[in-house]
Formats: C-alpha cells, structure tokens, sequence
C-alpha cells in the first residue's frame, strides 16, 4: 500500500495490516498498534495542519479476519476539531461484569 490514509476535507480515513502475533498481551499489542501508526498518522496530521489529539493507536479498530500475509486489519479514521486530529471512534470503557451479570 502506497498511500494507507486518505486525507480529504476535515478527516482521515485508511485501512493498514499489522503483525501481531498470537497471544500478545493488550498493553504490547497497543504499543505496536501506536508504533506501526505513529508515522503515517503524523503526516497525514502535517497535511491537515494540525496536530495528534491522541496516541496513534486510539485512532485504529480491528477488522473482522486477517490479510493475506496473515497480519491483523486495522480501520483508521480521525476527524479535525480545532488545531487537532482526534479518534473517529467511539471508545467507551467496558464495564467489568461480574459471574451473576454473565
């Protein structure tokens, strides 16, 4: 993929594949998301004016199954809000169920 982010008007939207192995714990597999993005995202960011509101990989969600190489598909969007490039998503916490919630 030449260009994953397409920037256009006020938003960033693309589509990157990111090898996470098996069993990586959520902290480590954020820290690859951020690392994999972090770039890519500062240009698209520099073509807008404007600066990352977020870490890079609060801009990513998964996608359903892998690309053909194996490596796990990530959606990325963000909108401009002032001088800032924000999260297109929508990221609440989870709330932690108890047994009897199940």
């Amino acid at each position: 993929m030449d260009e994953p982010l397409f920037v256009k008007g006020g938003t960033v939207k693309g589509e990157v594949a990111i090898a996470i192995p098996p069993g990586t714990l959520a902290a480590e597999c954020d820290r690859v998301i951020a690392k994999s993005l972090a770039n890519i995202l500062t240009d698209a960011a520099n073509k807008l004016g404007v600066v990352l509101a977020a870490p890079s990989n609060k801009y990513a969600r998964p996608l359903p199954g892998k690309n053909a190489e194996g490596k796990t598909r990530y959606e990325i969007s963000g909108r401009v809000e002032g001088g800032a490039l924000l999260p297109a998503f929508n990221q609440p916490q989870t709330k932690k169920r108890g047994r009897k919630e199940r």
